[in-house]
C-alpha cells in the first residue's frame, strides 16, 4: 500500500516506520490483518488520504479512523473508497472531524 499526503510520521503496530517516508508518500508492503493499526502523523490537519494498493487485498477489512480531539482519541466518520483496502482510493474524513495537534511518541503533529 502507498499512502499519499503531508505525511511525516508513520507507525505500524507501534513500530516507527517513518524512515520509509518520502515527499511523495510512504510505500509499505504488508499482509494486512484485522488487528493491524497505523499511527499516521501529518504536518497540518487533513481531510483525506489516498491509499494506492499495488497488490489488492482479497479480504475486505473494516477501516476505522480515530483522531485526537484535544483530550481523547475518538472515532471519526469516514468515506472509504478503498472498500476495506481491496482497491486503491481515497479515504475521506468529515470536515467537522479534523484532528488536533498531539505529542505522540515524542512527535508533535496531527495524528490519525
Amino acid at each position: 500500500m502507498k499512502i499519499k499526503s503531508n505525511l511525516l510520521s508513520f507507525f505500524h503496530n507501534g513500530v516507527d516506520k517513518s524512515k520509509e517516508v518520502n515527499p511523495y508518500g510512504v510505500e509499505y508492503s504488508i499482509t494486512m490483518l484485522a488487528a493491524d493499526h497505523f499511527d499516521i502523523g501529518f504536518s497540518k490537519p487533513i481531510n483525506q488520504i489516498f491509499v494506492e494498493m499495488k497488490t489488492l487485498n482479497t479480504n475486505s477489512l473494516v477501516v476505522s479512523v480515530q483522531k485526537w480531539n484535544g483530550s481523547a482519541w475518538v472515532n471519526i466518520n469516514i468515506l472509504d473508497e478503498t472498500n476495506g483496502f481491496t482497491k486503491s482510493g481515497f479515504i475521506y474524513f468529515d470536515e467537522d472531524d479534523r484532528t488536533s495537534k498531539y505529542n505522540h511518541n515524542g512527535i508533535d503533529q496531527y495524528w490519525l
